[in-house]
């Protein structure tokens, strides 16, 4: 997903002083110093609480930190602030909703991992990320159908247009693991 690098729809005040801290937090983060970036998104989020940018950075830190429910919480605050209908809000919202889904696949929490992704896909119906996603969680659940019915919806994503007129595609290994998976769920 592409990030903004100030503010995707103009409501956030640019602040100097936080974009410094932003930046030195992603030169921290480049070097694999989480917590010194932990602390430095901290002040610029203290600075400038309304860019998503600097939420969803320090939602990536607490991963690397694995504080997962302080990511999930900053992946909520980024869906609260994404609430326009301007095409780049929704697609961060959509990748927050997936990113949280990951979180509680990973935490076996299958039934709330489901809901995440499904609002991903009910924001951005071309999310290759959240149909995988799901599908994973559904096989994680032992509910095979629909872990398949998710990995084609995936696969046949490929090659379509998407609503602000890309194209979508799917690396070849990326197709091939989506290939294996439904092989491996006797549907390829």
């Amino acid at each position: 997903i592409a990030i903004c690098l100030n503010s995707c729809d103009g409501t956030s005040m640019y602040n100097p002083q936080a974009e410094d801290h932003y930046r030195q937090a992603l030169l921290y983060n480049m070097s694999n110093d989480y917590n010194s970036a932990l602390k430095e998104l901290n002040k610029a989020i203290a600075l400038n609480d309304q860019d998503v940018n600097y939420f969803w950075q320090r939602a990536d830190v607490y991963l690397k930190l694995a504080q997962n429910d302080n990511a999930i919480t900053d992946y909520y605050k980024i869906t609260a602030m994404s609430t326009s209908n301007d095409n780049i809000q929704i697609d961060m919202s959509s990748a927050a909703y997936s990113q949280i889904g990951m979180i509680l696949t990973e935490q076996k929490s299958y039934n709330q991992a489901i809901d995440s992704y499904t609002k991903a896909i009910n924001l951005t119906p071309s999310s290759i990320k959240a149909h995988e996603g799901r599908g994973d969680t559904y096989k994680a659940m032992g509910e095979t159908s629909k872990a398949i019915a998710d990995y084609k919806d995936a696969l046949n994503l490929d090659g379509k247009t998407t609503d602000q007129g890309g194209t979508l595609y799917l690396s070849p290994s990326h197709k091939q693991w989506l290939e294996q998976k439904l092989k491996d769920l006797g549907a390829g």
